[in-house]
Formats: C-alpha cells, structure tokens, sequence
C-alpha cells in the first residue's frame, strides 16, 4: 500500500470510492509492481476512480477494465506486462476484457488479446444480455475493433437474448459501412434472414428505418 499513497490528490479520491481503493491496492501489489510504475498506474487512473452520484452498479469493474473502457490500451498493457491477468475479472453484466477493449475502442490491447490463446477461446462469450464482443464493436460503431475480431474469428451469426445478431445491431445503427464490413468478411455464410426481436430480419429492420445504404448492401449480399 505504501506504494501508491504518494500520489497527489489520491486520498481524496479514494475515499469517496471504496470499492476502487481495494480493486487498486490489489492489482498493483499482486502484480507486484515498483514504486514508479505503480504510483504512475494509479495516478493515471484516478480520473476514472469516481462514479456519478448515486450510481447503484456492483461490483464495479477492475482498474483494468476500466481503462479498456476509456480507451487506455497504453496503461492495460502495462498492468498485463507488470503482471495483471485480465481474463480473470466479470463485471455485473458478465462481460469480459474483450467486451470492454471492444466498446472502449481500447484496439491496442484488443490485438494484444485476440493473439493469446484465452482471448481466441473468449471471442464469441456472450454476456448476460447475449451480447458477444462483436456485438459491442458494432453497436458502438468501432469499425476497426470489429475488424480485429472478425480477422481473429469471430461469428457474426451469434444473437443476443432477442435474437439480434451484428447484422441486426449494424443496419438498427444505420452504419452501412459496418454492415458491409460484416457482409465482406463471411461471405455465403450469413443468415440474412436471421429474427430477431419483434420477429424482423436485418433487411426489414434497416427498411422500417428508411436506411437506404443499409438496404442496399443487404440486398447485394
């Protein structure tokens, strides 16, 4: 503990999230990190250490995934090199790092994992909504974590506890580029006539939008 208390500023922070303060303390002394490395770590974090007032969500994720989420591919790998695993952490929603570094459009270290053999064995995991980390790629329009997962295998033919495939999520967006990303990277092997919530395809879903570019490209496939 001693290694982290030189940080301007943390103390404060700290004790307005407890929760924090112990998932902080543990990944830096697990990983048994040098002073330097471990107060840069956290000073580096703390921006990230405070939810909104009156947030109910537990557990609150890992100080790695919490810098998936924000993009920091820089600070998680170095907690992954100093010694951090980071396939071993579930949030609430029984999402896993992949989730995350996809959402967070944290790509550096999405690569880093998809070249591991976990990462591979975790690419279609799908969380407590069925959404895979593809899904999450997609729906936050991350066309560059959605390719990183689709070169490494990923199945675009996975639902979701609706039926909602990332065809489904991609024409829903209206991102005709994703979509054809997805169209392009398993071609003869999707289901374009896969239901999903409300019992609609992709087709009807990106046509009751008034899609355009979304229809068109389903159409081509």
């Amino acid at each position: 503990m001693k290694a982290v208390r030189t940080v301007p500023g943390l103390e404060e922070i700290l004790r307005n999230d407890p929760a924090m303060k112990e998932a902080m303390f543990k990944e830096c002394s697990d990983a048994a990190m040098p002073l330097a490395a471990a107060n840069e770590l956290v000073e580096k974090l703390s921006p990230y250490a405070v939810y909104s007032p009156g947030s109910t969500v537990r557990p609150r994720p890992s100080a790695l995934m919490r810098a998936a989420a924000y993009g920091e591919s820089a600070t998680a790998l170095a907690m992954i090199q100093a010694g951090v695993d980071p396939f071993a952490d579930r949030d609430a929603a029984d999402r896993t790092i992949l989730h995350i570094a996809a959402y967070g459009k944290a790509n550096q270290l999405l690569k880093r994992l998809l070249d591991n053999r976990k990462g591979k064995e975790l690419i279609d995991r799908s969380d407590k909504l069925g959404k895979t980390p593809l899904s999450y790629a997609v729906d936050q329009d991350q066309v560059d974590s959605a390719r990183l997962l689709l070169e490494a295998g990923a199945n675009v033919g996975v639902g979701d506890s609706d039926g909602d495939t990332a065809l489904h999520d991609a024409a829903g967006e209206d991102s005709a580029v994703m979509l054809q990303l997805l169209i392009d990277a398993r071609p003869g092997q999707l289901d374009l006539d896969a239901v999903g919530a409300k019992t609609i395809t992709p087709l009807i879903m990106a046509a009751s939008k008034g899609q355009l570019d979304c229809v068109k490209a389903l159409l081509k496939a």
